[in-house]
């Protein structure tokens, strides 16, 4: 009997320490901007059901590691990166769950694979993340840190360097000329300066009756509040309507005033955060349960649109706007102050 319980307790440290793995894998590690490359995505699980969906939220944080290819007015830059091809993983999708069939089993180990196809848009040095993973919560697993693969990304091989030193003159010996009473005349310049100096505070001295007194009036710096300045972004797009021209670019524009908004209201780097980076940070500070969920909606549809290409109805964009209108309304600093009172 004493040998069953060692052996049922070596099992159940096994289970409990099942770790998650996910990784990216590119087909090379150095192209050309906008070359097309695939990455071969893994994720291996102890067991079938450890994970309750996969995301390609990740693509949206490939880091640039080279400062020399980086944007000077912002602290992190990322990588410009554009799906062509999804391969078994379905298309406008930005979150999945791998059905039985998909994963295969080797040595105890579930593993999932899909290959994607995309390009990079910028130069620079960048890390490949792993897919996102979000672990179900009856699991006895946890997630386990890999080394993201690295791709260098070049300029075109057409490209060509032009050289201008050719173009510069050698140089040649200081030429020295012998002096004349034209090179002294600075000296009648400083005291013809100083003569003129003397005679304005004279005059000035004996004319000047009555000192005026100017007072000093300090700059005040107004700062405006924040949902001040988001309702009014939010009133020119509603009037522009600009969904019926360009959904990405009215859909970006939407975003960017919904995290600038939470960036000036509860101080937080909003507009440098993924998606699940700002819904994380937002659960540390008074930000209302009931628009986490409007919120979500509204940053995974842009996510969609500008990674998966979706095209989502004319309808939803006006409701999405409204979502937002009601987001800062309710979440405003006076309005708080009030509901606190």
């Amino acid at each position: 009997m004493r040998i069953v319980y060692i052996i049922f307790a070596f099992l159940v440290s096994i289970q409990l320490s099942a770790q998650i793995v996910s990784i990216g894998v590119p087909e090379k590690d150095t192209l050309e901007v906008g070359e097309l490359f695939k990455i071969n995505y893994r994720v291996n699980v102890p067991y079938e059901n450890a994970i309750r969906n996969l995301s390609l939220v990740s693509l949206d944080s490939m880091l640039n590691l080279n400062e020399m290819f980086k944007d000077s007015t912002a602290e992190l830059q990322y990588a410009d990166f554009e799906i062509e091809d999804y391969g078994s993983w379905p298309v406008n999708q930005l979150e999945y769950k791998p059905k039985s069939t998909e994963w295969t089993k080797r040595s105890g180990i579930f593993t999932y694979s899909v290959n994607v196809v995309g390009r990079i848009w910028d130069y620079g040095v960048f890390d490949v993340p792993g897919l996102h993973v979000e672990i179900d919560t009856n699991a006895t697993v946890e997630r386990m840190p890999t080394v993201n693969k690295r791709v260098f990304v070049l300029p075109p091989s057409d490209y060509v360097h032009q050289d201008t030193t050719s173009a510069i003159a050698g140089i040649k010996t200081i030429i020295d000329e012998p002096k004349t009473w034209r090179d002294y005349l600075w000296i009648a310049y400083v005291l013809l300066g100083l003569g003129l100096c003397f005679l304005a505070y004279y005059l000035i001295k004996k004319f000047k009756k009555e000192e005026v007194h100017v007072e000093k009036v300090e700059e005040v710096i107004v700062i405006r509040p924040a949902h001040e300045i988001a309702l009014e972004k939010l009133d020119r797009l509603k009037t522009e309507k600009p969904w019926e021209t360009d959904i990405k670019e009215y859909q970006s524009d939407l975003t960017f005033v919904a995290r600038e908004y939470l960036e000036n209201r509860y101080n937080i780097p909003a507009l440098e955060l993924t998606t699940e980076e700002i819904l994380s940070k937002l659960k540390t500070v008074e930000f209302p349960d009931v628009h986490e969920r409007d919120l979500k909606e509204i940053l995974t549809m842009a996510d969609l649109v500008k990674f998966a290409k979706a095209r989502p109805t004319g309808n939803i964009h006006s409701e999405f706007l409204e979502k937002t209108y009601d987001l800062v309304y309710h979440t405003k600093r006076d309005r708080m102050i009030e509901e606190d009172e």
